[in-house]
């Protein structure tokens, strides 16, 4: 358990990956901040807002999860929602994780 101190959201992410790792999970850490050119021009992403994590299914092989890592009063914007509802409507499996539990509960009943 974490001591009082605020958690910050990149070593949440860092955990999840971990888990995944010991879980034998494909996945990956998706960048979507700006896109920098060799003429130092920044370009937004068209893909902000997309979650954090990506990776492919044990339970359902070739199916995609995706997860939007959140601290425990980090607020989910717009567009990651709209990202969310969109890759699940997709048939993907995405979810907004607060903490490692959540990653776990979502392994243990066989969603990804």
């Amino acid at each position: 358990m974490k001591s009082a101190r605020k958690e910050k959201e990149s070593q949440i992410q860092r955990d999840i990956m971990d888990t995944l790792e010991i879980y034998g999970f494909t996945h990956w850490r998706n960048f979507t901040g700006p896109i920098i050119h060799r003429n130092k021009i920044f370009c937004k992403n068209k893909n902000a807002g997309m979650p954090d994590i990506l990776g492919i299914c044990k339970t359902f092989p070739g199916r995609l999860f995706a997860i939007e890592v959140k601290t425990k009063i980090g607020k989910v914007a717009e567009e990651q929602t709209e990202w969310i509802a969109r890759l699940n409507e997709a048939g993907a499996v995405a979810f907004v994780a607060r903490d490692i539990e959540t990653v776990l509960g979502y392994i243990r009943e066989q969603k990804i």
